[in-house]
């Protein structure tokens, strides 16, 4: 089950101008973090959101341990959630100006990547036949979203270090 991101550096913007003429501009160090960033925070936001709401979907008796671990995963997280607006502005900037890219190029090519990770787990699951089996699945993750596993710069490091060094930039204004 893929629960990190799959794009590597700039490919959302890569993608978005596949079909734009050849520029020779390329992203910087940072602005790669940007794009990775803006992508960790879309496509965790979404994969919590929809492995919760199908599990919910799946037992209704899921739906307190859904909420506990939402709860639990916001208090955590909401500082990064609350940034992913204006790094998705930035990132719309970036394209335009880097790869002559429009804003809507670059949402769908964002969009796109993130279907690819959050719709996994429903996509595997529904071939799932044994219910327990899916209950089981829903109980951990549940249990990973609860526990950290799935936190906006979980496995990114510099994405975490990047969103908390902004976080701290904002304190200080």
């Amino acid at each position: 089950m893929r629960t990190s991101t799959t794009c590597v550096a700039g490919v959302v913007l890569y993608a978005a101008c596949s079909g734009a003429p050849a520029q020779e501009a390329q992203p910087t160090p940072e602005q790669q973090t940007l794009m990775r960033a803006a992508q960790n925070v879309t496509t965790r936001i979404e994969t919590v959101t929809r492995i919760l709401d199908y599990c919910m979907r799946q037992d209704a008796g899921f739906a307190q341990s859904a909420q506990d671990s939402l709860r639990t995963w916001r208090a955590r997280n909401q500082a990064y959630v609350d940034l992913g607006p204006s790094l998705r502005e930035e990132v719309y900037a970036l394209g335009a100006r880097l790869f002559g890219t429009s804003r809507q190029e670059t949402e769908d090519a964002l969009m796109d990547a993130v279907q690819e990770v959050a719709g996994t787990f429903a996509e595997e699951l529904d071939q799932v036949d044994d219910p327990a089996r899916r209950r089981y699945a829903c109980d951990t993750y549940a249990a990973k979203i609860r526990d950290g596993e799935l936190d906006i710069g979980f496995e990114r490091p510099e994405v975490k270090a990047m969103l908390d060094a902004r976080l701290d930039q904002a304190r200080k204004r």
